[in-house]
Formats: structure tokens, C-alpha cells, sequence
């Protein structure tokens, strides 16, 4: 019996989609799989999923004898100094999680990292050298072959989807549309948030016109498929050197081409390869690809060639269910 640990709020679209792999993966070995969302219900020599500190520390705490498997889905001692805390209030964030980390990864039966550049972190941060663990992005979505009509490459569409927080770059997105639109004129930028009154404060002042929407998640992909370009930028930092956000995966599920930092670690190592991606530095080099593309006609069918390995290989659910159930199984 293994049982997944979560607590209120930990579940949404993106930690549903990994879970169930994990999920899959473990009843492919032969385990019976329940959610719970308290360690009581944990019983002892139990193994559990975790995918926060909070859910190991209540199992560990309790002296269950559990075998644990913890999902890594991101660097959170780095990600403090992000948020809107004192300089106090961060060291001390800082200290307990960063103990949480080097004991989760001391006591965990086997752990899953979101990338290789996460595994190099705590290899160098914590001197980390088990290999009780398995490498698997973060992703939501597999290809949608209609979303690659020719038709939608004719025209420079570009889309935003996310947030305006900070880590996001916002504002740097629109100061970089509006450079590519002094260059590219019929160029057109649409942005999905819920912060469409702070969205079109930033718009206004950055003098960019933009179309604002919001719709559910569920049905964003249907929309995405009208765009060619589509953009993800982060800057430079621990953090966004070891995520594998989903939004890459969605805009190649959804036919977009990606204009994106080079700064995520994953990215070089699975998309360098790909003719329709446009990979730019924070200074914004890089730029000349985006205008040699379009300067060519480009097929629907080029493009989903040119995805379709990525989908076949880095965003393969079977690859994954196969490849951890095996894994699990050298460990339990």
C-alpha cells in the first residue's frame, strides 16, 4: 500500500498530471495507491509520496518507519529570497528549509527532481551523491497534432499566459514586444491573466497595445492554438536554472513557437535542437533568428516534425510511467 500525502491546496492541474505518472508508475510494480491528506492515516512501514517539507517532516516525525518518495519541485531555501518577507524573517526561512532539504534528501527512500540542473545543485549545495532518484520536467500536456495548421504562421501573433509576478518578467516581456514591434510591425500581442487592471497599467506604460483576456484553465489550450509565438522569460538565478516550468510544455503542445531565456538548464539540454524556438539571452540577443523566421514561410507540418521528438521523448507519459516503476523497483 503506498499512500500520497496532500494537504489542502498542494493539488493543482500541473501536480495532478505528475502525480498520476507517479501514480501509474507505482501500480505498474504492483502497489495499491490512496490520497490521504493527514499522517494519521499513515500506518506504519507504509510507503508514502511527499511533495512538500511539511508532508515528510509529519511522516518522518512520527517514527512510522516509512519508505518515502519525495517529489523536488523546486529550490525553496533560493526561492525565499524571492518573496515579501523582513531580511530577518528570510535568513531564518532560509536556515529551516535548507536543513529540511539535506534532511529530506539524507532520509528519503527516493526522490524525484524536476531536471539534471537540480540534481547538480544538491550535488554541489549538499554534496548529494546517492542515486536512489529519477529526473522527470514538470509538464501537463501532449501535442495537439490541429493545433499546426499552416494557416496561423502566416501572421506574427504573440502570447502571453501567466501572472504578473515578478519572477515572470512582465514588464521586460513588453518592453521586448515592443522593440520586436518597432522591427516587425503587424505584430500583435495578447495576454492571459487574471491581473488584467495591473496588466494594462504596465501596457499603458510601456505605450504597447495589447488584447487582455482571462479564460478558465481548462480551456486555454484551445485558445492557444490561434498564436506562432509565445513567450517565457526568466532571468538568470538558482531558481529558474532548475525548473522545468509547464508553460514551455503547453505553448509546444499548442503549436507556439517559444521565445524564451537561455537561462533554465533543462531547455538547453532537450530543445537546443529545435529550428522553431527562439532561445534569447536577458539582454535580449538573439532576436535575428526571430526575424530570419519571419522572413520564411513555415508548414504547420515542418513544425509539428520538428516538436514531435520532444513529445516522443522529454514529454512521454509511457516513458516515464516505464522508466519509474523500474527505477522505484531496484529500491523497494
Amino acid at each position: 500500500m503506498t499512500k500520497i500525502l496532500l494537504y489542502k491546496g498542494d493539488k493543482n492541474d500541473a501536480t495532478t498530471y505528475y502525480l498520476e505518472i507517479i501514480e501509474n508508475a507505482l501500480k505498474q510494480i504492483g502497489e495499491s495507491v490512496v490520497y490521504v491528506n493527514s499522517a494519521k492515516e499513515i500506518k506504519k512501514d507504509e510507503t508514502v509520496v511527499c511533495i512538500i517539507p511539511k508532508s515528510f517532516w509529519s511522516v518522518f516525525s512520527r517514527r512510522l518507519n516509512s519508505r518515502i518518495i519525495y517529489w523536488f519541485q523546486g529550490v525553496v531555501p533560493e526561492e525565499i529570497a524571492f518573496y515579501n518577507y523582513s531580511s530577518f524573517k528570510k535568513i531564518i526561512n532560509r536556515t529551516v528549509y535548507s536543513m529540511m532539504e539535506r534532511l529530506i534528501l539524507r532520509k528519503s527512500t527516493f526522490n524525484l527532481f524536476v531536471s539534471n540542473t537540480m540534481v547538480q545543485h544538491y550535488q554541489s549545495k549538499y554534496k548529494y551523491n546517492k542515486t536512489n532518484y529519477f529526473v522527470m520536467p514538470c509538464f501537463n500536456q501532449q501535442i495537439l497534432k490541429d493545433a499546426f495548421n499552416s494557416k496561423k504562421y502566416e501572421t506574427p501573433t504573440f502570447v502571453y499566459t501567466g501572472n504578473l509576478a515578478k519572477w515572470q518578467c512582465f514588464e521586460e516581456m513588453v518592453t521586448l514586444f515592443r522593440d520586436i514591434k518597432n522591427s516587425i510591425p503587424a505584430a500583435t500581442l495578447t495576454v492571459y491573466t487574471k491581473d488584467s487592471q495591473e496588466a494594462k497599467a504596465i501596457l499603458s506604460r510601456y505605450g504597447v497595445s495589447a488584447q487582455i483576456k482571462y479564460v478558465p484553465y481548462n480551456i486555454l489550450n484551445e485558445e492557444l492554438k490561434q498564436y506562432k509565438y509565445g513567450f517565457i522569460l526568466r532571468k538568470d538565478n538558482v531558481v529558474n536554472n532548475v525548473a522545468t516550468p509547464t508553460k514551455m510544455n503547453s505553448y509546444l503542445a499548442s503549436g507556439i513557437i517559444p521565445l524564451y531565456t537561455d537561462v533554465v538548464g533543462a531547455y538547453k539540454e532537450n530543445l537546443s535542437n529545435l529550428k522553431y524556438a527562439i532561445p534569447i539571452t536577458v539582454e535580449n540577443k538573439g532576436l535575428e533568428k526571430l526575424y530570419q523566421l519571419e522572413k520564411e514561410i513555415i508548414s504547420g507540418n515542418d513544425v509539428f516534425m520538428d516538436f514531435s521528438p520532444v513529445f516522443d521523448c522529454y514529454y512521454n507519459i509511457e516513458f516515464y510511467v516505464e522508466a519509474i516503476a523500474n527505477e522505484i523497483k531496484e529500491f523497494f
